[in-house]
């Protein structure tokens, strides 16, 4: 339980505005993760002190019926840690019919590339002719 509190006291505490690099390209440019005044976490790079590239909502989420787009769904990293490795961001949204769509995302930075490495966890049941992640 102390964990717990101590996890939920630490994410309260999170300051709009503050970064956790992840690393630096090759050519120099920073990748980090910024923290969103309207809470959550955005991922951008950056080079010369600007951002030229930024990743608002890196949960998004589109689906389609009969070939038409409905209402899509978008989400920053609700959590963004330090790993062996990396750095994982976590993010969850919820479908209007209760289907919860979880993704823990896994970020490397070597040399000139930016990986990612998605898990996915779906919870519940719904109709949607088709989706896209």
């Amino acid at each position: 339980m102390q964990h717990i509190l101590l996890a939920c006291l630490a994410a309260a505490t999170v300051a709009a505005g503050q970064q956790t690099e992840l690393g630096r390209l090759a050519g120099g440019e920073k990748v980090v993760a910024v923290a969103e005044p309207a809470g959550g976490w955005s991922l951008a790079v950056e080079a010369g002190g600007k951002v030229f590239a930024k990743l608002a909502n890196p949960l998004s989420l589109e689906f389609y019926n009969d070939g038409w787009p409905v209402a899509p769904l978008s989400s920053g990293y609700e959590t963004f840690t330090a790993v062996a490795g990396g750095h994982t961001g976590k993010a969850t949204v919820k479908t209007p019919a209760g289907v919860e769509f979880s993704v823990e995302d896994t970020w490397t930075v070597s040399g000139a590339e930016l990986r990612l490495s998605r898990r996915l966890s779906v919870k519940g049941q719904g109709r949607a002719a088709s989706s896209r992640l």
